[in-house]
């Protein structure tokens, strides 16, 4: 077939094809600029959640760790307070338990005259006055203290019979209590401190 349209037709019918894929090309150009201008915006917003997440979560967790922080210190001076309350009661002495199981080993006809306890006292020798209805009850009270853990280096100090003096001076009730226990006598015993702790 022959072509029999004018050269300038040709040419401008030729520029309209161009024009019309040109027109395409931008159009294409254009909607994958659209699209990648899409994604880019997504990503945009998921890092900027991310971040926000992420700095939300680092925010809780330093929250967190100060807590845990007073925490651990709470814990650590309840730890130390136990400890020292430990160490307290270790070393501390029930003075009602140790006049007890002193009264649990004097044995009948023997009286103590007096218990004086002082912190100063425990370690160290000290002297019990007491008087006893005879010599072997203020044997048996020193027997008594010896195999006690609460003691040790008993013995028996300045031993006398108040019965055989002839005193007759004095009340009426004081004679009748040296009538009844006329053995007088000072035990000498160390009173042991561990025994005597908590």
């Amino acid at each position: 077939m022959i072509n029999l349209l004018p050269d300038e037709v040709k040419r401008d019918i030729r520029a309209a094809r161009m024009n019309v894929l040109l027109l395409q090309y931008n159009l294409y150009t254009f909607i994958v600029i659209l699209i990648l201008v899409g994604i880019s915006a997504m990503f945009f917003v998921f890092l900027n959640f991310t971040q926000s997440s992420a700095v939300q979560t680092s925010t809780e967790n330093k929250q967190k760790s100060v807590k845990l922080i007073d925490v651990q210190k709470e814990a650590d001076q309840y730890k130390n307070d136990l400890a020292m309350a430990k160490k307290i009661l270790n070393e501390s002495i029930n003075y009602t338990d140790v006049i007890l199981s002193i009264t649990e080993l004097v044995p009948s006809g023997v009286v103590l005259d007096f218990i004086n306890l002082k912190p100063d006292d425990f370690g160290k020798p000290m002297q019990f006055a007491a008087h006893a209805t005879s010599f072997d009850k203020a044997s048996k009270l020193k027997d008594n203290f010896q195999s006690s853990e609460l003691f040790s280096n008993v013995f028996i100090q300045n031993l006398a019979d108040s019965g055989s003096s002839g005193s007759s001076e004095g009340s009426s009730e004081g004679s009748s209590g040296q009538a009844a226990y006329p053995i007088g006598f000072t035990l000498s015993a160390q009173i042991n401190k561990v025994a005597t702790t908590w």
